[in-house]
């Protein structure tokens, strides 16, 4: 029997492909994130309508329930996109600063 928990979670999971989806089809995504966060949601998708699947993998590592590994997958991906969006957050840093400082130098040259 699927408990309440799942269902919301198979809804959640089937409106982020969807919105996935449209985002893609509205060009808003490219290819490589479309797919990305397609597996993602549908990996998710499975785990909730099948969370006895991962008894083989939660119990050789100590882990007492499904609700925990989705917590600590969760934090991980959580981390490995904070990280990623810092990454690109000082890559742009860098490239306005370049931009800024070759602005301020066309500027000055042309004031003269």
């Amino acid at each position: 029997m699927i408990a309440g928990i799942q269902v919301f979670g198979i809804l959640f999971a089937l409106a982020m492909c969807y919105f996935t989806y449209l985002y893609y089809k509205r060009k808003d995504y490219p290819k490589t994130d479309y797919l990305f966060w397609m597996s993602i949601w549908i990996g998710f998708l499975f785990l909730v309508s099948f969370p006895s699947a991962t008894s083989d993998i939660i119990h050789p590592l100590g882990i007492a329930s499904t609700m925990q590994l989705f917590t600590i997958l969760a934090f991980l991906l959580t981390f490995a996109l904070l990280f990623y969006q810092h990454d690109l957050l000082r890559k742009n840093e860098q490239k306005i600063g370049k931009l800024v400082r070759e602005n301020a130098i066309e500027n000055a040259k042309r004031k003269k």
